[in-house]
């Protein structure tokens, strides 16, 4: 998994097509300390700066590969290796499970009055898969904006046959480009805080001052008593 519990930034400011100067910053991430995080972002930079030096495109990260700097709530031991799975805070305040090996296919339906027919669709869907493909069984939940697979024969990791089972399941490629990148399956364990009420806020972790990370604790404080009462 592509879990950090370390984060350090490096900025380079490199001219634009433009001609103006723009800063561009690289985040690395370390299990190991801060100064490693430190070490690997001074060479990031360091093989930017060359990059431009040399020509070549001026870049931030590839279009669905920017690192994920969540902050870390628990971590969940795996048999005598490295986590077995992780919970983090997204960017917008939801808990979210990082699992190593525990495959989770989301499947979006739409509201209203089509739910019903595309949601029948989509159990016929996993069905017909999961004959195709007798190794495969899952348990299927309702969330509110659709259904919520698990596969619950084996350990799975995201390899590159396991993420052709999200595409033939329907996932949302989105998430599975995003499994692909940090290497795990990910699971929103609550409900989106607008949907309960809570305004909205933009998490940008580490967070830079102490000021930031009390407005960050207060706001998790209301959430939590507002979204018990709503499904994820």
């Amino acid at each position: 998994m592509k879990i950090g519990k370390f984060w350090a930034k490096e900025t380079v400011v490199a001219p634009s097509a433009l001609g103006r100067e723009v800063s561009i910053d690289r985040w690395c991430a370390s299990n190991v300390s801060l100064e490693d995080a430190r070490r690997a972002a001074r060479e990031s930079a360091r093989l930017l700066r060359q990059k431009i030096e040399e020509g070549g495109d001026l870049e931030r990260y590839p279009y669905g590969v920017r690192p994920l700097r969540e902050e870390i709530l628990e971590t969940l031991s795996g048999p005598g290796g490295p986590p077995a799975a992780v919970v983090t805070r997204n960017g917008y305040g939801c808990e979210v499970l990082n699992a190593a090996r525990v495959m989770f296919a989301d499947i979006d339906l739409p509201e209203g009055g089509a739910r019903a027919k595309q949601e029948r669709a989509a159990l016929e869907r996993i069905e017909r898969f999961v004959h195709g493909k007798p190794s495969f069984a899952f348990r299927v939940y309702r969330t509110f904006g659709g259904l919520r697979c698990l596969a619950i024969h084996g350990p799975l990791d995201p390899s590159p046959a396991n993420l052709e089972a999200l595409e033939a399941l329907k996932s949302d490629p989105l998430y599975i480009r995003l499994c692909r990148e940090q290497e795990c399956f990910r699971a929103r364990l609550t409900p989106k805080p607008w949907r309960c009420g809570q305004e909205r806020i933009k998490i940008s972790f580490p967070f830079s001052n102490a000021g930031q990370a009390e407005r960050c604790a207060r706001w998790v404080s209301s959430y939590q008593k507002r979204h018990a009462a709503f499904a994820t």
